[in-house]
């Protein structure tokens, strides 16, 4: 935990919480549906995902402690994220109900470039599918050492998507996200203390972008405004230490509460409406019902299933005695 960033860990809970425990959440509760501005709630959770575990986020700590000088790093670091990622992320893909020819190709995230997919690909785990992508392509952006090179390289990938989304119906998100994932990278040599100071005029940008109701027309603009509102008001937030240990255990479950937490919803929900009859999913008392155990149950299982598999990488990967 010493070498653990606060801030970080405080920007990539409030993320997992917004998503899971507020947009998420939506689909569940009509009455708290009809009483959310729906453009103030898609560019807030474009600004989550922007900065959540493995965009913006990911690609900055990652940047900063991990050098791709050769085909060995590279390799190295293919199998660090494989470790970390694939497996979880398998079972979670085909839990889900869906064609297993989509599934298969989602998990190598090639489903998001299935001519025709956009609007119709994964839920929820499409995220994770374009985080293989960005896996895949970051060796080859981190060994790009000038800068100049290195933005005229994103530049060339994020035109291609946009133009594959136009042309083919690929995902629309690749473009709108992979800015996020490359500015992760570009200033991975900016310490967190400038990024803190940063976030100041990107959050007051999110406003503005809201007040004049450009939140949607201009995509990319929200994700990175609203990127910086989640890191600023983290920044604030981890100055309080006794928040850590909450914040601390909440980013760590985040990766598998996402994972999960749609399955989790749908049985616990399941046997409330079983117990109670239908219509409670639109009465006040729901959320008291989703607040109070089925969100809580939700993180708290998602820290159990990954500290049991970290358990189990490690029991795999230390070395045997003779």
């Amino acid at each position: 935990m010493k070498n653990r960033s606060m801030a970080f860990d405080a920007a990539r809970a409030l993320a997992a919480l917004y998503i899971v425990g507020f947009h998420h959440v939506l689909d569940y509760s009509p009455l708290l549906k009809r009483h959310v501005d729906p453009d103030l709630c898609t560019a807030a959770k474009q600004g989550c995902l922007a900065f959540f575990f493995f965009f913006f986020c990911s690609a900055y700590l990652v940047s900063r402690r991990t050098e791709i000088g050769n085909a060995s790093d590279a390799l190295r670091f293919w199998k660090r994220r494989c470790v970390r990622l694939l497996p979880l992320y398998l079972v979670a893909l085909f839990s889900f109900s869906r064609p297993v020819w989509l599934t298969l190709l989602s998990a190598i995230g090639l489903n998001n470039f299935v001519p025709g997919i956009d609007g119709r690909n994964i839920s929820t785990l499409w995220f994770v599918s374009q985080l293989m992508l960005w896996y895949a392509l970051y060796p080859f952006l981190r060994a790009v050492r000038r800068k100049s090179v290195l933005f005229a390289t994103c530049l060339a990938i994020e035109l291609v998507l946009w133009r594959g989304s136009g042309l083919w119906g690929w995902d629309h998100r690749l473009w709108w996200y992979f800015p996020l994932y490359a500015a992760g990278i570009f200033v991975a040599d900016v310490p967190e203390r400038r990024l803190s100071l940063a976030s100041i005029p990107l959050g007051s940008a999110f406003a503005v972008l809201a007040v004049f109701g450009l939140l949607d027309a201009m995509p990319i603009a929200t994700a990175v405004c609203g990127c910086g509102l989640v890191f600023g008001a983290a920044t604030v937030l981890s100055r309080a230490k006794w928040t850590l240990p909450f914040f601390g255990a909440v980013s760590y479950a985040s990766m598998c509460a996402y994972f999960f937490h749609r399955k989790i919803f749908f049985r616990l929900i399941g046997g409330l409406v079983y117990w109670t009859g239908p219509k409670i999913q639109g009465q006040p008392v729901f959320l008291l019902w989703m607040y109070l155990l089925f969100l809580p149950a939700v993180f708290a299982s998602g820290w159990l299933v990954q500290r049991g598999y970290d358990t189990l990488v490690r029991r795999f990967a230390r070395p045997k005695r003779e």
